[in-house]
């Protein structure tokens, strides 16, 4: 599995130096009044608090507090460590896109060029964020499979949805030989055009909101005639025991799907779920089935069982 060195900057002087020299390039728009402390040394803060495993802002600013001596090679400390509130507020009036581009540039000066394997697209309301400021509270991100990482956001402003912005988004992206996969929200004409256009492949669930195409799928596989690929996975730990069956066919009018706008679907498939896990309070059965479809014509069932935990 990749593994990303971000953990280790902490030990890395020189690369924690490059890193700030990219933080100061992000556009600060807090007030002059009253500002003591330059916005990529707070921004630095947050970032060496999360990549050490802190959860809070309050648990970051106390992980500075105890690297002090550290932290004042690259910052004047004449007022200290910053609070939790200074650093929240700033960080209120910062543009999350900046900052996620910024961090990925810098991440690919230290690791080079990353072949993305798969990307998953969701949405998330961002709390303690201010609309006035960024236009938008709502955020379609580009999640990495690869490194773990948001790749880039894309803002959902008012009278609008995921649906319309998510074409912006993979806009800006060449996605050569990568797996899309998202949630049923996102099983659209309009996204299926726009993941092709960016080079790449998608896998989507396919439920209730197009009630026309589960109608299609759901007696492909009832059907003793259709011609099926089936593999069996089982996954045992100590919290869960699940079974996943997955089935794929082509058997059926594809050219009759594309025709009605559902750009490249090639093939098309059933996952079934069996058995159970355990969260901290109860264990609770699993059975459930998924229908989807697949630009990826050589798409293996391996790789549908490894894409499926999105949903």
């Amino acid at each position: 599995m990749y593994q990303c060195t971000a953990p280790n900057l902490i030990e890395k002087p020189a690369v924690f130096g490059s890193l700030m020299d990219y933080f100061k390039t992000i556009p600060d728009q807090r007030s002059d009044q009253g500002k003591r402390f330059e916005l990529a040394f707070l921004l630095g803060i947050l970032f060496l608090g999360f990549l050490k495993g802190k959860t809070s802002v309050t648990a970051c600013v106390d992980f500075a507090l105890s690297r002090k001596r550290w932290l004042n090679q690259w910052f004047d400390l004449t007022h200290g460590i910053p609070d939790a509130t200074t650093i929240g507020r700033a960080s209120a009036v910062t543009s999350p896109t900046e900052v996620i581009k910024v961090v990925n540039q810098f991440m690919a000066s230290v690791e080079g060029v990353v072949i993305e394997a798969g990307v998953s697209i969701d949405g998330k309301t961002i709390r303690a964020i201010s609309e006035l400021k960024t236009g938008c509270r709502h955020f379609i991100s580009l999640f990495s499979h690869t490194t773990c990482r948001i790749l880039d956001q894309e803002g959902v402003v008012r009278k609008e949805n995921e649906i319309t912005a998510t074409p912006r988004l993979l806009a800006r992206h060449c996605l050569h030989g990568t797996m899309v996969t998202a949630d049923a929200l996102l099983t659209q004409k309009k996204i299926t055009q726009a993941v092709v256009k960016a080079d790449a492949d998608y896998l989507l669930v396919v439920k209730g909101n197009h009630p026309d195409l589960e109608e299609i799928l759901v007696p492909t596989f009832t059907d003793p005639l259709t011609k099926t690929t089936t593999q069996i996975f089982h996954e045992r730990r100590k919290t869960r025991d699940i079974k996943t069956t997955i089935t794929m066919t082509r058997d059926l009018d594809l050219e009759s799907l594309r025709a009605d706008g559902w750009q490249s679907v090639s093939l098309v498939g059933r996952l079934e779920r069996k058995g159970w896990r355990t969260t901290k309070r109860t264990k609770a059965r699993v059975d459930e089935t998924i229908y989807f479809i697949t630009s990826r014509d050589n798409l293996i069932l391996k790789q549908a069982y490894d894409q499926s935990w999105i949903y």
